[in-house]
């Protein structure tokens, strides 16, 4: 069956399914007008094929929206204009459900999750947008142009309970925008989410979580712009989770802190754009294990903050290039290189730069290995900010390695530390094989507390 609508008419609908049942096939044509659904909006149900397209008009559901719910169903939604409300309480937006299989194709106009808030500007409580819920469950959103206005939802989960889950954004029909509260990606055990960003903007007012409570979640950026107002996630709540964060262009900007392996696995590959975050923890808990491996690109540990590698759990850092900026010249910023209960292993080659504003601190089981042409610039070049009678000057560059920690010079640059500490040591070690030591502009270096 087919339904076109257009011009100034409105169709009132309880409910309404599209394609509903094995071997039934419908569609919706809408090209303006106004369809009021008073309860749900189902497009492919219980085997059914369904297909809605959009291009003018406005849509409004009180309840829930499904595109592909059940199994053997296939939903598809087109919005090539218009606008889609999905509103009121308790409220879904599901793309593929309950092993269904659902796409939304979005080339503009606007798509608005969950519109009715809790009256204080919060949102509604168990309102979700989820894409792809459920075991054998699968579903995609694409978005070229217009705007995914998810804000108002509790929270957005790609691949959640099981399900398969893919979120691919770009700028191929215009400019495209994603809101959200909190974005989970990969959410429990078994589930599979990816979100794909070649352009465009997304937004998340809360917490990014990518690989969350066992599920597996990839984030992969090639341009574009993520802000995150909160945290970014990567492997957290749980501790067979994976989460993975690829960088190649565009921006990441973070509220709060970057944590790579929180209590599960996480992984930042950075090998172009921009990352900046006050907090950089790589293995945050007992359980979590953090990779960072950066070949190009830069990130930014900004103001007085603090670059943790293993912290309470496992963290390496492989940077073979790209620019890592711990701080900033006249605010200082601090590294810590393998904390009392973790292990941290940092390994500076290749051509990568490190500016480290501050002090860093290779501790118990730490280690820091300069290769190659690696480059590690401590402090700033003005004299004043660095030492020239005494380490304790502010904003002075210690070096200190302590505990059982290491320091394995073996090549590259090691430039502007004002004081090597090794006083608290016991059984640290600095070893310079290779490599070119240059002191900093004030001529002052203090080794051991003695100069």
């Amino acid at each position: 069956g087919t339904l076109n609508q257009s011009g100034t008419s409105t169709v009132e609908a309880r409910e309404l399914w599209i394609g509903w049942n094995g071997g039934s096939n419908g569609t919706y044509n809408m090209s303006g007008g106004n369809l009021n659904v008073d309860d749900r909006l189902g497009i492919g149900r219980s085997g059914g094929t369904g297909e809605f397209n959009l291009d003018a008009g406005t849509v409004n559901v009180v309840n829930s929206v499904y595109v592909g719910s059940d199994g053997g169903s296939d939903g598809t939604l087109n919005v090539n204009g218009g606008t889609l409300n999905q509103t009121g309480a308790n409220g879904d937006f599901i793309v593929g459900f309950n092993g269904g299989t659902g796409t939304v194709n979005q080339t503009g106009g606007t798509v608005s999750t969950n519109q009715a808030n809790a009256g204080n500007g919060a949102p509604l409580p168990n309102s979700w947008t989820f894409i792809g819920r459920d075991g054998g469950s699968s579903g995609t959103y694409n978005i070229s142009g217009g705007t995914l206005d998810a804000n108002n939802s509790t929270l957005v989960a790609i691949g959640q309970n099981g399900g398969t889950g893919v979120l691919n954004q770009s700028t191929t029909d215009g400019a495209s925008t994603v809101l959200a509260r909190e974005l989970w990606i990969g959410w429990n055990g078994g589930s599979s989410g990816t979100y794909n960003l070649t352009d465009g903007t997304l937004t998340a007012d809360g917490n990014l979580g990518i690989g969350r409570q066992g599920g597996t979640g990839l984030f992969n950026q090639d341009g574009g712009t993520v802000t995150a107002s909160s945290n970014v996630l990567l492997g957290d709540n749980g501790s067979t989770g994976v989460g993975t964060y690829d960088i190649s262009g565009g921006t990441l900007s973070v509220g709060i802190d970057l944590v790579v392996g929180g209590e599960a696995s996480g992984n930042l590959i950075v090998s172009g754009g921009t990352v900046t975050t006050p907090d950089l923890i790589v293995g945050r808990s007992a359980t979590g294990v953090g990779s960072v491996i950066q070949s190009g690109g830069t990130i930014n540990v900004t103001g007085t903050s603090t670059y943790t590698v293993g912290l309470l759990g496992m963290g390496d850092v492989d940077q073979s290039g790209g620019v890592t900026n711990v701080g900033n010249p006249v605010g200082g910023g601090d590294m810590l290189i393998g904390d009392s209960a973790g292990t941290g292993v940092y390994t500076l080659h290749g051509t990568g730069v490190l500016n480290n504003y501050g002090n860093m601190t290779v501790g118990n089981n730490g280690t820091f290995n300069l290769q190659d042409d690696g480059f590690l610039n401590f402090g700033d070049t003005h004299p004043t900010t660095q030492s020239t009678t005494a380490p304790t000057t502010l904003f002075a560059s210690t070096l200190e390695v302590t505990g059982n920690g290491t320091f394995n010079f073996d090549g590259g640059t090691l430039q502007n530390v004002s004081f090597i500490d090794m006083t608290a040591a016991n059984d640290s070690t600095f070893a310079q094989n290779d490599g070119r030591f240059v002191i900093g502009v004030d001529g002052f270096l203090a080794i051991g507390g003695s100069a």
